[in-house]
């Protein structure tokens, strides 16, 4: 339960709230938005409904954001054991979040235009494939993924995670990168859940003494 008046409890009880939900929220948004095999039947099945369109962006604008909050607080744990880890990997999470989230806004500003004409949207987009827009996408797809695996990782060098919450993390981002698809997208997501879930489980069932614990000695954890 969240305590207010309680520092720690808040913090650590933030921490692991943010993980769990920020990711059931970004996997129901990746369920809910409507797919399509290219760029004009994604545009096509969004026009076709735009309430799922809707609650996609809003779901996963909210889950990135909670996800943040997260990261920032998983960096507390990594204090004193992999420190490079928590710090590299949080600045590129909120960094690559962030970018991604400026990128998701634009979906607002399509459906505004997608109303008028779906193949203004289509030419839009082709302008807009410049340097600026390339920079913040280059974020999105790389910084936060790095991120948020280098903080796993770090969580499993300090002895707070078994080993399998990065891999299956790993193994989620990749597919969602590189795979496509309304299937692909699913289980990759559940993968995603499953390894920010159990991070944020693991910080839930930490004690306040252990979550302010100063010690740099390594905890074992079960692989």
């Amino acid at each position: 339960m969240l305590r207010l008046t309680d520092a720690r409890d808040f913090r650590r009880t933030g921490t692991g709230v943010a993980l769990i939900t920020g990711s059931l929220l970004i996997l129901g948004g990746n369920l809910v938005a409507p797919h399509g095999a290219n760029e004009r039947a994604s545009l096509d099945a969004l026009a076709a409904s735009p309430v799922r369109g809707d609650l996609a962006a809003i779901m996963t604008l909210l889950g990135m954001s909670l996800i943040v909050c997260g990261a920032v607080g998983t960096m507390h744990l990594l204090r004193h054991r992999a420190v490079v880890f928590g710090n590299i990997g949080g600045l590129l999470t909120v960094v690559g979040l962030m970018a991604y989230a400026v990128a998701a806004t634009g979906y607002f500003e399509v459906k505004a235009v997608r109303a008028v004409d779906v193949d203004a949207v289509v030419r839009i987009e082709e302008v807009m494939a410049g340097a600026a827009v390339v920079t913040v996408l280059v974020l999105a797809l790389i910084a936060a993924p790095a991120g948020l695996l280098l903080l796993l990782v770090g969580l499993w060098r300090a002895g707070q995670l078994p080993i399998w919450p990065s891999v299956a993390l790993f193994l989620g981002l990749a597919a969602l990168q590189f795979g496509g698809g309304a299937t692909v997208t699913a289980i990759s997501s559940l993968l995603i859940v499953a390894a920010l879930g159990s991070t944020g489980i693991a910080v839930l069932r930490m004690s306040d003494d252990s979550w302010d614990q100063v010690s740099t000695e390594r905890v074992t954890a079960p692989i």
